[in-house]
């Protein structure tokens, strides 16, 4: 029964992430052209190609959320969950492709009349996002974390910065970040909830670097996933944190079989994270025991998810947590 249960969650995410996912990412490419041929300027294709992997992420955050409260997203909650997700890539090419400085960025995000295609984009989503929120002053407030997260992460690049900072960075973007996603639904967000979001939110951040491993070796990203020449310690806290996610949620006020869904939905995707740890495992094994990942191969460091093998295991990983999902 447990089983079924968890095929039908996860065919619902497919639906999410194949149909919804990708509707969402052409209303936004037909938004940010009609948006910039009024300024005559179009923009580079480095902002479309990742803006399916955001809407899609936007649907699943969106779903989880509205399974726990019990309703589904109303037309404005998905509205503003695309002009939010729409703004993700572009704060990453602020921050990443561009290289500012911290002052730098807060002044070209504060222009009033920008010249760049990137902050033009920007303030209209942004202005849109707000149109479709009941209250504004979470998401706005919630946005300034995710911006001085973001500004944070920029230490990530230095030669010499301890694990506990990386962690507190680490958790400071996943946690401000999915705390930005949920602050755009309608229903009230108290303080002890906020809590076990942001520790969700920590725990995607984990998920989204063991996966990233090779590609944030290369940019000089220094993440808890290549922090140590041992996983082992790696594995144990990623456990920690699902079982602390957990019990967080377990403690809201929310009824126990939308608990049960949600943790369900929940599985789904940070089972996926266990499965790479197991990979990274298996590479640092073949590499005398030590995991380096500046000196190792590309097939060594990136988890093909969509391998049947991966994919079984991942669902096995979600089975493990079954106690959660039994109503």
């Amino acid at each position: 029964m447990k089983t079924f249960q968890l095929l039908r969650q996860l065919w619902q995410l497919g639906i999410l992430v194949k149909i919804h996912g990708s509707k969402d990412a052409r209303f936004i490419q037909d938004q940010a052209n009609d948006i910039l041929n009024f300024h005559h300027k179009s923009l580079d294709d480095k902002f479309y190609q990742p803006i399916k992997h955001y809407t899609s992420g936007l649907r699943i955050t969106g779903s989880w959320f509205a399974t726990l409260r019990g309703y589904p997203l109303s037309k404005k909650e998905i509205m503003a969950g695309r002009y939010l997700a729409a703004m993700t890539p572009l704060f990453d090419a602020l921050f990443d492709d561009e290289g500012l400085g911290e002052e730098n960025i807060r002044f070209a995000i504060s222009s009033e009349n920008p010249e760049n295609e990137n902050i033009i984009l920007l303030h209209a989503f942004r202005d849109n996002l707000y149109d479709n929120v009941k209250n504004k002053g979470p998401i706005e407030h919630f946005l300034e974390k995710i911006i001085q997260s973001q500004v944070d992460s920029l230490r990530q690049k230095e030669p010499v910065i301890s694990l506990d900072e990386i962690r507190q960075i680490t958790n400071d973007k996943g946690g401000f970040a999915l705390l930005g996603c949920r602050s755009i639904l309608d229903h009230p967000l108290d303080e002890k909830e906020q809590e076990a979001v942001y520790q969700l939110g920590a725990l995607v951040q984990l998920c989204n670097d063991v996966f990233d491993v090779w590609e944030d070796t290369r940019k000089g990203i220094k993440t808890l996933a290549d922090g140590n020449p041992n996983l082992a310690p790696l594995r144990s806290e990623y456990l920690h944190l699902i079982n602390s996610v957990l019990r967080f949620f377990e403690s809201l006020n929310y009824k126990k079989p939308n608990l049960h869904k949600f943790f369900m939905q929940m599985m789904l995707i940070i089972g996926r994270g266990l499965v790479c740890i197991d990979f990274l495992e298996k590479s640092q094994a073949e590499n005398n025991g030590v995991f380096d990942p500046r000196n190792m191969q590309r097939e060594q460091l990136i988890c093909d998810m969509e391998k049947p093998g991966n994919f079984l295991k991942s669902l096995k990983y979600s089975l493990n947590y079954q106690d959660f999902f039994i109503n």
